[in-house]
């Protein structure tokens, strides 16, 4: 009773390898697919031959290897077929919610941005409107929408539920459940957004050669994403990379969590605009504060090399428990990254030993403001591949 399951299973698991190795590899053909996965070459005809059925996939005449001239029929390749269907990645935020379409191999086709809300029923209210808003509905030939990923700021379980984001004021709060019964039918998914961003760099951006990577974002708070010999690394109950909670000054600031010193309250967008203000500046945002340290200004300079230093402190601590081959800025960090990196770099050489401190890289995540809206899009990718209606049919089938 248990091999078709297995057979099953087996057949999920490789539909997902070959669609993900096209969407990662637009153009390569069934033999590409083949040195690329690792997959038999018959298992490789009749999964592509379903993913074309189902709309998925779609062959195109391709040009020869890049130095080679092409000789006898004309070489195809594989590439996902436009018409596949979307999804929609969503940064839900204190000051913004955020969101975009992309294609199913990840090509952005749409951005828009709102101001933020702390209120449930209101922000239900808006992703709902916002989702409706964006997503094509598969009618008079548009592509389905299939699915949904938000990347929250705070502590979520596997069902969703917010179970403690302290600068939204939340706690044990179903949204996962709330948005699944207005939106219906399309798959929703639901990760911190620290979480789904390193998903993100992972799929998208500099670290996809990348098997163990810390990755850093500052909205309200400071979160962060591990990547660990090659998978996400969630914790014994789903709430690892709390980063902005490492206790940076003994008896500092307060935090939103209501504890003192956190790094939060020193080196997160909000903490940074509110240091600036205590000089008498008004820096609304990230790209605010870039401004003026682009034109030189001291006081914004003093702040940031402050907020570097202990950012610093922190991550010197996770670079000796995890020896990360790098560590990613993103978020609203990015804007700001240019005038971190000389304090930053000196801060973890302070604090970290040498063998560790002189190999790790800092970089600087190319997705910009899009970093957890792309990891939203990232985990609805990953659910349509392990979790999707279409494929479990098709494996099953």
């Amino acid at each position: 009773m248990t091999k078709p399951r297995n057979t099953a299973m087996i057949r999920r698991l490789n539909t997902a390898r070959i669609f993900q190795a096209v969407q990662r590899s637009p153009l390569a053909s069934q033999r590409d697919v083949h040195t690329l996965t690792g997959v038999d070459k018959a298992t490789i005809s009749a999964v592509v031959a379903d993913l074309e059925a189902a709309g998925l996939l779609e062959r195109v005449p391709r040009a020869g290897r890049l130095g080679q001239r092409s000789v006898g029929r004309p070489q195809v390749g594989l590439r996902i077929a436009a018409s596949a269907g979307t999804f929609i990645g969503i940064r839900v935020e204190v000051a913004t919610t955020r969101a975009v379409v992309t294609n199913l191999d990840g090509t952005v086709i749409a951005v828009r941005e709102w101001p933020g809300e702390r209120d449930v029923d209101a922000l239900v209210d808006r992703l709902v409107s916002i989702i409706d808003d964006m997503a094509p509905n598969g009618t008079h030939g548009q592509p389905p929408c299939r699915g949904i990923g938000i990347g929250v700021p705070g502590l979520l379980d596997e069902s969703g539920r917010v179970v403690f984001a302290p600068n939204l004021g939340w706690r044990d709060v179903p949204l996962g459940a709330r948005l699944r019964r207005r939106l219906g039918p399309v798959p929703v998914f639901l990760d911190n957004e620290a979480n789904a961003g390193a998903l993100a760099e992972r799929r998208f951006g500099v670290c996809q050669d990348s098997r163990t990577f810390l990755f850093v974002t500052g909205h309200s708070g400071v979160g962060g994403g591990l990547y660990l010999n090659g998978d996400l690394y969630r914790g014994g109950h789903g709430y690892a990379g709390e980063i902005g909670h490492i206790k940076v000054v003994a008896g500092g600031r307060r935090c939103g969590c209501g504890a003192l010193g956190c790094l939060d309250a020193y080196a997160s967008e909000q903490a940074i605009v509110s240091m600036l203000a205590d000089r008498g500046i008004l820096a609304p945002d990230a790209e605010a504060v870039a401004a003026r340290a682009c034109r030189g200004d001291p006081e914004t300079l003093a702040v940031l090399a402050e907020a570097a230093g202990h950012l610093g402190v922190a991550i010197s601590n996770l670079l000796h428990v995890i020896d990360p081959e790098c560590v990613v800025l993103a978020g609203n960090f990015a804007p700001i990254a240019p005038f971190l990196e000389m304090p930053l770099a000196a801060s973890i050489q302070a604090n970290t030993i040498a063998p560790i401190g002189r190999h790790v890289r800092v970089l600087t995540s190319p997705l910009g403001a899009d970093s957890v809206p792309m990891g939203g899009i990232a985990l609805a990718l990953e659910g349509f591949l392990t979790d999707g209606g279409w494929l479990n049919a098709e494996a099953e089938g």
